[in-house]
């Protein structure tokens, strides 16, 4: 607890020692989270967007945090300084942004575009485009050599690009909703998106094949991710709990109950 608006992202350091929150309160909060006698242990609010922040991460070191926000502006926050050393006014709302395992780039999706978006991170400038995606870009993400993207779609595909290009390298079709979230396993064979028709996919990389797919939510899934050892999947959805999926039978092992309202971010601990 802490934010007075809804949590619309929370991400992980590197480390696992700290957590960030962006929520529709205008903040972004750096949360301990090693001090287990302290549930509310908040150890930095950063202020200044004009509207709700749809995004915040961690850079790959943990020095600095980036934020997207409906105020048409992202910014750069230094830990342990209160205004922002980077501003960037966009012409559009980005509603999703990830950061490069470099540290050189990130990856922003916009408001109602079917295109992905690759910007500098000193900058913030647009350098590349990916676009094939026949409905709206919703989340974008890297594997862990930086040499792919992933993208989820209104048009109920995901697609792999090449970073460096911009070259669609394959597409996974098969969900019968928007997807919400895709995400590479931690040692980059496999795929899992999140769909609107309540179900979760896993996809062989190399193939584009769907290996199985996980059922057993009431509503919407809003995001999934694999464990970083790639043994188990956890998922988030609008029915207001998360589940975790054995990665290997997608038999669902855990049903996480408790919330009160969608489940709109979901991760691991590092």
């Amino acid at each position: 607890e802490g934010h007075t608006g809804a949590v619309n992202s929370v991400n992980w350091s590197k480390d696992g020692m700290f957590v960030v929150t962006g929520s529709s309160d205008r903040t972004a909060k750096i949360w301990n989270v090693t001090d287990t006698e302290d549930e509310e242990d908040c150890v930095q609010t950063f202020e200044g967007h004009r509207g709700a922040i749809c995004g915040a991460n961690f850079s790959p070191q943990n020095i600095c945090v980036g934020t997207t926000s409906n105020d048409r502006t992202l910014r750069v926050w230094k830990r342990g300084f209160s205004e922002p050393f980077l501003v960037k006014q966009v012409q559009e709302v980005i509603t999703t942004s990830a950061t490069s395992p470099d540290g050189t780039m990130f990856a922003t999706c916009v408001k109602g575009r079917n295109i992905a978006q690759m910007r500098d991170k000193i900058t913030g400038d647009v350098i590349r485009i990916y676009e094939g995606h026949k409905g709206v870009v919703n989340y974008a993400t890297f594997n862990r050599d930086n040499k792919w993207l992933a993208t989820a779609s209104g048009d109920q595909t995901a697609k792999m690009w090449i970073v460096a290009t911009g070259q669609v390298i394959r597409t996974f079709a098969g969900h019968s909703g928007s997807l919400n979230w895709v995400e590479f396993s931690a040692d980059g064979r496999q795929l899992v998106t999140a769909s609107n028709d309540c179900t979760a996919k896993v996809w062989d990389v190399f193939s584009g094949k769907c290996t199985f797919t996980l059922t057993g939510h009431s509503h919407h899934l809003y995001n999934a991710e694999f464990s970083p050892d790639c043994s188990l999947i956890l998922t988030g959805s609008r029915d207001r709990t998360a589940k975790i999926w054995s990665a290997t039978t997608g038999e669902c092992v855990m049903n996480l109950v408790g919330h009160t309202g969608s489940l709109n971010d979901t991760h691991f601990s590092p």
